[in-house]
């Protein structure tokens, strides 16, 4: 398989991820919809746990999101190629990690190839894209990093 095909692959990965998710997330709100119904009225208004369970509802809500949002950002990077796609395939894929056994598949596959060999081919380090572009031009720019830079001579 070449380099743009498993590109390819994670990317859609990481946007089937998302979408599942998104999916458990509307099973659970129609549950809890159910659930809600299935209670009488008079019972609910008197008992004040039901604030709580709300509470616990929304934040469950935030954590589903919060969870499911980098996948879709990985994915769409990786899917349009954009230059902070490896950054967020990586980040992506740490939150893919911990919903086993899909998510970590998904996260052992993108480290594998993003920080492998493929990953550097399909996006190279800033220092390899400066040296490849320049042709040695770029050795003006390498200096000692332990030397300070000396100030401009502005007066000759």
């Amino acid at each position: 398989m070449t380099n743009q095909e498993h590109h390819k692959y994670i990317a859609v990965a990481f946007l089937v991820h998302g979408c599942m998710q998104v999916m458990m997330l509307i099973l659970m709100g129609f549950f809890l919809l159910a659930f809600f119904v299935a209670i009488p009225q008079r019972e609910m208004r008197d008992f004040p746990a039901f604030t709580i369970f709300g509470i616990v509802i929304v934040v469950v809500f935030l954590i589903q999101v919060a969870f499911s949002l980098p996948s879709f950002i990985a994915g769409y990077g990786l899917w349009k190629r954009k230059s902070w796609a490896k950054t967020a395939g990586i980040v992506g894929a740490v939150f893919a990690a911990m919903h086993f056994p899909i998510g970590t598949a998904i996260c052992v596959y993108a480290f594998w190839f993003l920080l492998g060999e493929g990953g550097k081919e399909m996006y190279p380090s800033k220092k390899q894209s400066f040296q490849a572009n320049n042709d040695g031009v770029n050795q003006i720019y390498e200096r000692d990093p332990s030397v300070p830079p000396q100030p401009p001579n502005l007066w000759g």
